[in-house]
């Protein structure tokens, strides 16, 4: 099995009758079986396509806990505001 680049919407892969998986945009996938149907239809419509050696992407079994938030900004109230002195 070949490592295969997921290209479509976030959609379901349904394997079997009891067997499904997420499909991810921009996930790639390293254990999907391209003689499975479904598989050779995504191939076919180039929404699974090879992913590129040369490009490091992130693998379906990669941890993903280590994406960064980004800052966010919180206003501070003036205390003094309505006050008389």
């Amino acid at each position: 099995m070949s490592e295969l680049t997921y290209t479509g919407p976030s959609s379901t892969l349904f394997l079997s009758k009891d067997k499904s998986r997420p499909l991810v945009t921009g996930q790639t996938y390293s254990d999907l079986d391209e003689n499975q149907p479904q598989v050779k239809n995504l191939i076919a419509r180039k929404m699974l396509i090879p992913a590129d050696p040369s490009k490091a992407t992130e693998t379906a079994s990669d941890d993903q806990s280590d994406t960064k938030a980004k800052p966010t900004r919180t206003a501070q109230r003036d205390s003094t505001k309505g006050k008389s002195s």
